[in-house]
C-alpha cells in the first residue's frame, strides 16, 4: 500500500475513534455513563426471623402476600418483577397481578419462584398493575411451610387499615372493651404471652415466644 493510503487510512479511524467517544450519550442529559445506573455499596445483612418482620410490619403503607415471579422488566435503571398474587397475609387485599420493585443492590429474584413480600404499596402503576417497593435489603421470604402457616395463622388477626374490614372475611365487630386488656385478660401459664383478638371477635387469644397460640392459660406453671 502507497505512503498516503497509509496516512489516509489512520485519519480516517482516528476519526472514527473520536466520533464514537465524542457521540453524545443516551443517558439523561447532564449525568456521565457511569453514574446515571450508580447503585450505593450496601451489605445486607441477613433478613430477621419472618415471624418478627411480620409483626413489625406496617400495614398502614403495605402488605405481605404470596405470589409467583411471573417476569422481569428492566425499566430504566429499576428492575421490576411481574407477580401473580395468591394471598395476602396483612394489609389491605392486593390485586391479583402487580409488580414489585427491587433495589439494585437486592439479590435477583427467579421467574417462577414462589415468596412470601413484605412489600410497601406506591401511588404509581405500571402496564394497569400497581407498584410495590421491596425497598431495603428487600425483605422476600421463601414459601416455606412454616412461614405460611404462620402467615396464615396471624392473617385472622388482621384488618384491613384503608377500609376498615377483616382480612378473613369475617364482619368487623366493634367490642365494648379492649379484649386483651391486661386487667381483665391473663394468661397466668405463660406471663410473658402477647395477647391479641381475631377479627370479628371479642375473645382475647394468647400466644407464646414462638407464636403459638396458647390453648390453656390456666394450667400451673411448670
Amino acid at each position: 500500500m502507497a505512503r498516503g493510503s497509509k496516512v489516509i487510512s489512520f485519519f480516517v479511524l482516528s476519526f472514527l475513534v473520536l466520533g464514537a467517544q465524542s457521540a453524545p450519550s443516551k443517558q439523561s442529559p447532564g449525568i456521565p455513563d457511569q453514574v446515571a445506573c450508580s447503585c450505593p455499596q450496601i451489605h445486607c445483612l441477613l433478613l430477621p426471623r419472618f415471624n418478627d418482620a411480620y409483626d413489625n410490619f406496617d400495614a398502614a403503607n403495605g402488605a405481605v402476600f404470596r405470589g409467583k415471579v411471573l417476569r422481569q422488566v428492566l425499566r430504566g435503571c429499576q428492575t421490576l418483577y411481574l407477580v401473580r398474587v395468591t394471598r395476602t397475609f396483612k394489609g389491605c387485599p392486593v390485586d391479583q397481578s402487580v409488580f414489585v420493585s427491587a433495589p439494585c443492590y437486592a439479590t435477583s429474584l427467579e421467574v417462577g419462584s414462589k415468596n412470601i413480600f413484605l412489600a410497601g404499596q406506591t401511588k404509581t402503576k405500571f402496564r394497569g398493575n400497581p407498584v410495590y417497593n421491596l425497598g431495603g435489603c428487600s425483605p422476600v421470604y421463601p414459601l416455606e411451610r412454616s412461614l405460611v402457616r404462620y402467615a396464615n395463622l396471624r392473617r385472622e388477626f388482621q384488618v384491613c387499615p384503608a377500609k376498615g374490614t377483616c382480612l378473613n372475611g369475617s364482619p368487623f365487630v366493634y367490642c365494648f372493651v379492649w379484649p386483651c386488656d391486661p386487667r381483665f385478660a391473663t394468661c397466668s401459664s405463660h406471663p410473658n404471652a402477647t395477647c391479641d383478638v381475631r377479627c370479628g371477635s371479642c375473645a382475647p387469644t394468647f400466644f407464646d415466644e414462638t407464636g403459638n397460640i396458647i390453648r390453656n392459660c390456666s394450667a400451673p406453671l411448670e
